[in-house]
């Protein structure tokens, strides 16, 4: 970063304002930057929307999206907006998530809109994308209302009230075309990242049920039960949870990630310790892809006994591919699960031994799974390319659209 702009960068740190700048209601800005109103900055075509029941929907299937506040909600066979607008959320939880998720989003083409997003259009002196960007990641958390527990609104009354900064027209169009390349390139890596998986998942489906046999091997593969090639994984309890962290599964075989400290002293269930190598299943989610390997990040780390575990016996059975071989969606669908008291369907753990699996030798399978961490380590790279490029987005945003970095 350019020494000019660190100066800038800390002299606002320090709430000092640089030469060429000024004090306004949205921070320090360029002196020749206007601050509006947003209703006096686009206009706000909330008359535009269509509130339509998914019921109506489901007899309206066709071409045009119809859009809620974050995403596309369904396709009709009808639309009410032609053009480009811009969308926010009229209500939701994700005003609360405004640093990870995008507040804003462009829609163009013929669509429809239904009650839950305001419709954003172009009024003279600013681009609707200019808008989409500034709010993009904005927290507006003193503008909105809470309705019950976990709903908010953002009204439109509060939302034309709130302030922006709006550059020139010909410095608007520039930070755009910045701030568009990176959203082409996110894009792209997103794109990537679906046709790995789709590749991965064609692989399992293949791989795991000898569909497709690596030349080198042959054979029958044989029919186990799962008590056979796994043994019971550490029942070491912990009774102060305090000094351990604790983990959960993600769903669909997303991994393990930590949990924060208040989940951690809220919940009453009993905690076991979870040792490298073990694979845990979530009983409650494993039909919703609750299974994990504990690698050296999460060994030593503890989780309830909501959650088994059991370690493999590798003279039997590779790691690694039964990991894969029980993660498929296949399997699991045909696997049972039962009430608890509660109501929630789960997985019995007696029933989950008792699981019959058919494999190849032991050769096989270590070569199975070696293809299918390597397709995980594709994937991997790409989403660690595809967070760094959302990163430098978001500090490149926070330069352009405050004017610390000039592009004029």
């Amino acid at each position: 970063m350019r020494d000019d702009i660190k100066e800038k960068i800390e002299k606002i740190k320090r709430r000092e304002v640089p030469n060429g700048y000024v004090k306004t209601d949205v921070g320090i800005i360029p002196s020749e930057w206007k601050v509006k109103k947003i209703k006096d900055a686009v206009v706000i075509r909330n008359d535009l929307r269509t509130p339509i029941s998914e019921q109506d929907r489901d007899m309206m299937e066709g071409e045009f999206p119809y859009y809620g506040p974050t995403q596309v909600q369904d396709y009709i066979d009808c639309y009410t907006i032609e053009g480009p607008s811009v969308l926010i959320g009229e209500d939701g939880d994700h005003f609360l998530k405004y640093k990870d998720k995008e507040m804003t989003m462009h829609v163009d083409g013929k669509y429809s809109v239904n009650n839950h997003a305001h419709v954003i259009q172009y009024k003279s002196g600013c681009d609707i994308k200019w808008f989409m960007y500034v709010f993009q990641h904005r927290n507006l958390f003193n503008s909105i209302t809470r309705q019950g527990a976990g709903r908010y609104k953002l009204t439109k009354d509060a939302l034309s009230k709130l302030h922006m900064q709006i550059a020139s027209e010909k410095e608007q169009q520039k930070v755009i075309s910045i701030l568009e390349s990176f959203d082409k390139l996110i894009s792209l890596l997103n794109t990537d990242i679906t046709k790995k998986h789709n590749k991965k998942n064609w692989l399992m489906q293949n791989l795991l049920t000898g569909k497709i046999r690596f030349s080198e091997f042959g054979g029958e593969w044989e029919k186990k039960y799962i008590k056979n090639v796994v043994k019971e994984g550490s029942k070491v309890r912990v009774t102060d949870t305090s000094a351990y962290r604790r983990i959960t599964i993600k769903l669909n075989c997303g991994g393990i990630e930590f949990m924060n400290t208040s989940r951690e002293m809220a919940d009453s269930r009993p905690f076991y310790v979870r040792t490298l190598g073990e694979i845990i299943i979530g009983k409650q989610n494993y039909f919703n892809g609750s299974i994990a390997l504990v690698d050296e990040k999460y060994s030593g780390a503890i989780c309830s006994n909501a959650i088994m575990s059991f370690k493999v016996q590798e003279k039997y059975c590779d790691k690694y591919f039964l990991l894969y071989y029980l993660s498929q969606n296949d399997f699991i669908r045909r696997k049972s699960f039962f009430a608890n008291g509660t109501g929630q369907k789960e997985l019995s753990e007696k029933d989950f031994l008792d699981f019959d699996i058919i494999i190849p030798k032991l050769e096989e399978q270590r070569k199975i799974a070696k293809v299918l961490k390597l397709a995980d380590k594709e994937i991997e790279l790409l989403e660690k390319k595809l967070e760094q490029t959302k990163l430098e987005k978001k500090v490149i945003m926070q330069l352009l659209l405050s004017g610390i970095v000039r592009v004029n």
